[in-house]
């Protein structure tokens, strides 16, 4: 079940963590000699799959607080958002949750987060898919998909052209996530610009 008071600072947290987890693989990667074929096969796919996981905990955290936030003040989800927005969650005790992230459509998830959250904390902000780095997105999620679907040992490499695609991806991410929280801190002072240092929204 999801708990009911985890602040943004605390998901925030563990993004970090998730993070340092990536940049720790793509060192370990970068430090495997050339001539160590099983050692880079190795790092280059725990490197996807931490990229993965910080894709995933930072999409999870912004729905969590979407989901947290649908009662503010002026916030409007339709019937239909707030039934997706629930349906990434486990409101079950009586058994372990299980997140629903990653088993679907990563892009399609991506941007309904970064919709949903702006809303929920009064902000405009609009995910720039017309960017044209907006195509490392895609190409992460094609090489998750070919990593998921893989038959064959061939299937499961991770090439160096593939790692450079995930790196910037992650970095291109990351600072649209950053924009996001800017706006959304932004949109919030001028909302209550004597009580800023209350609202809901923690860096």
């Amino acid at each position: 079940m999801i708990p009911d008071d985890v602040s943004l600072e605390d998901s925030w947290s563990v993004v970090a963590r998730l993070k340092d987890e990536a940049q720790r693989c793509l060192t370990e990667l970068e430090g495997t000699a050339e001539a160590d074929g099983a050692g880079k096969s190795f790092w280059g796919s725990m490197y996807a799959r931490a990229v993965f996981a910080f894709i995933d905990g930072t999409v999870y955290g912004l729905l969590y607080h979407a989901y947290a936030g649908r009662n503010r003040p002026d916030v409007k989800f339709s019937e239909e958002e707030l039934s997706r927005l629930e349906s990434y969650f486990d409101f079950d005790e009586s058994r372990e949750a299980v997140s629903t992230l990653g088993k679907g459509d990563m892009l399609s998830d991506l941007k309904f987060a970064f919709v949903a959250f702006a809303r929920a904390h009064s902000s405009d902000y609009g995910l720039p898919v017309g960017d044209r780095n907006w195509v490392l997105m895609t190409e992460t999620a094609h090489i998750r998909k070919t990593l998921q679907d893989a038959l064959t040992g061939e299937a499961l490499e991770v090439y160096p052209e593939s790692v450079d695609v995930l790196l910037h991806g992650m970095a291109w991410f990351a600072e649209r996530v950053i924009d996001l929280m800017k706006s959304s801190v932004d949109a919030l002072s001028e909302e209550a610009p004597d009580d800023a240092d209350d609202n809901d929204l923690v860096m």
